[in-house]
């Protein structure tokens, strides 16, 4: 598999998107009104209580690492409306509860396998009208697309976008303001760096303001904008301003996705020497490189036959603290034999300076409870 075959890929997909038949991701389930349906959630009687979550095995056959199996993902979601306008949400991840290599390598060495319980969400709710939504606690990062569809059921791939993995943690403590109206939805939302239950694995904000905007476009088509000035804990002195343009296109069966995303701004230790270009791709241009991250990716998918989907994607990234371009490129199946089972296996490949990154087989099975 190459580069050029990935991209022959994504390019019959774009062609049929005119004319072939909506994959959509699945909509988030709603519970049940009585009983439980797999994939909606358990309400626990009259207590305004309802139990959910998902849970996610995953294998990974990746050049220069050993094979590894794991439960990547066991996700509790827990939410209680018991008043007219208020709802507390709350999600719990244990991570990586069973981890095997076929070395038997201890899984404690290793930040990426190692077994952690996790708060990811945590905040309440209170609705004062479909325009106004006030939120306070912990919550996914509203920038881009991808990063709020959470659930590894809900999303085409078990490998994340490279530039979903390392510009902004994933998520942030503080207040949100949300809504929507006739034309645009939004959310605005703050924090002054405290995080709640902070993953060390993440660069995590030490400040940001932020605005995200969604805009139906018509015939299928979606528009979102990221807006975000923030600093992160490794720099707290420099002060990034963050710009991110995604689409989603859905066409009967098919869906076309892309992300674009510009941080930049910061001026430390890291970044006084400017960074020598490449032939990479056609990004915009700006004037001065230095402490600038960009990324973008594009994503196809198309049906083959009942609910079994072709993925392909094509993904860059440059790091503000790197010298040349990661390009990536993953082509993929993804089974959906129900709106709550998702099967996955996709072959990774980097490319051009990105030849250093793992290449290699990953495949998953996610159940949305």
């Amino acid at each position: 598999m190459s580069l050029r075959i990935i991209g022959a890929a994504l390019a019959l997909c774009g062609a049929l998107l005119a004319g072939g038949a909506r994959a959509a991701d699945a909509p988030v389930p709603e519970v049940a009104p009585g009983g439980y349906e797999l994939g909606r959630g358990l309400r626990l009687g009259d207590s305004g209580v309802t139990l959910g979550g998902y849970a996610t095995a995953e294998f990974r056959s990746l050049q220069g690492t050993r094979e590894e199996f794991k439960s990547s993902h066991a996700s509790a979601f827990i939410w209680w409306e018991g008043l007219e306008r208020a709802k507390v949400f709350a999600e719990f991840d244990l991570e990586n509860l069973i981890s095997r290599r076929s070395d038997d390598h201890d899984r404690d060495h290793d930040d990426d396998n190692a077994r952690r319980l996790s708060v990811e969400r945590l905040y309440l709710d209170v609705a004062f009208s479909d325009a106004f939504t006030g939120r306070v606690g912990k919550f996914l990062t509203p920038i881009g697309r991808w990063n709020l569809v959470h659930a590894d059921p809900l999303v085409w791939t078990t490998t994340r976008p490279l530039l979903t993995q390392s510009v902004v943690p994933r998520n942030v403590t503080g207040l949100m303001a949300s809504g929507s109206l006739p034309w645009v939805s939004y959310s605005v939302y703050a924090s002054n760096g405290t995080e709640l239950d902070a993953d060390p694995r993440q660069d995590l904000f030490s400040r940001v303001r932020g605005l995200r905007l969604v805009l139906p476009a018509g015939r299928g088509v979606e528009l979102g904008v990221s807006l975000a000035r923030y600093a992160q804990r490794s720099a707290r002195a420099q002060t990034r301003s963050l710009a991110g343009v995604d689409i989603l296109w859905t066409v009967k069966r098919c869906e076309f996705s892309a992300e674009w995303l510009r941080s930049g701004g910061g001026i430390g230790p890291d970044y006084l020497e400017p960074q020598p270009r490449d032939d990479g791709p056609p990004f915009p241009p700006v004037q001065d490189n230095v402490g600038t991250t960009r990324g973008s990716y594009l994503q196809a998918v198309l049906p083959l036959v009942g609910e079994l989907f072709v993925v392909g994607r094509m993904e860059w990234l440059r790091d503000a603290r790197a010298v040349s371009t990661t390009r990536q490129g993953v082509l993929g199946l993804a089974w959906r034999p129900n709106p709550a089972t998702s099967l996955k296996a996709e072959f990774v490949e980097p490319g051009g300076a990105g030849k250093g990154q793992p290449k290699g087989f990953v495949a998953s099975v996610s159940v949305l409870f």
